[in-house]
């Protein structure tokens, strides 16, 4: 049997609008999940907002491995909180992928963010915690990826303080999405040093 030049034009033509459709699919799966991951930044880094509303912070790029979390007075963060959401092993889970600091996605200016480089330079500067405070910024922060309940409106975070040798503090954060926005509504501490 013989094909006809024109039947060959059809079955090139088939094929070439199956790839074209795949092709499309695929640029809409990928930007279609970009903007998740993007919509997912951006709610994150309005948490680490809320958390430091009125306060200048100097806030770590890299995330922090949430700590094997000691109870605090003999409960657990679901008792501390009295909410099932909040547990350990939310947080762990939250944060098995690094969380990236993205200083234009925070929507207000006090938090400055830093990284190895620039730790490393001012650190070597005698008594650099005290310019720090002159300028009105406590310590440096860590913070972790946060842990949100399943309808997205109740979260934990964990953070670190370094505010010089032998001085830091670790603690969980309880924060409340309402009326459009994140708010800070209580806070247990973890260690102090």
């Amino acid at each position: 049997m013989r094909f006809k030049f024109t039947e060959y034009k059809a079955i090139l033509l088939s094929i070439s609008i199956s790839v074209a459709a795949f092709l499309l699919f695929l640029a809409l799966f990928s930007g279609y999940r970009y903007l998740g991951e993007l919509k997912q930044a951006k709610q994150e880094h309005q948490v680490i907002q809320a958390v430091y509303k009125n306060e200048n912070i100097l806030l770590y790029t890299q995330s922090i491995s949430v700590p094997e979390l000691p109870q605090i007075n003999g409960i657990g963060l679901a008792e501390a909180f009295q909410d099932t959401f909040a547990t350990e092993v939310c947080l762990y889970q939250a944060n098995q992928e690094s969380l990236t600091i993205e200083s234009e996605l925070l929507p207000v200016g006090n938090i400055t963010v830093f990284d190895d480089i620039w730790y490393q330079q001012v650190s070597a500067v005698p008594n650099f915690q005290q310019t720090l405070f002159a300028e009105g910024y406590f310590g440096l922060i860590s913070i972790s990826r946060p842990c949100y309940n399943a309808t997205v409106d109740r979260a934990i975070i964990y953070l670190e303080q370094d505010c010089g040798p032998d001085c830091g503090v670790g603690e969980v954060i309880y924060l409340i999405f309402d009326s459009g926005e994140w708010e800070r509504t209580a806070q247990r501490t973890i260690w102090v040093g």
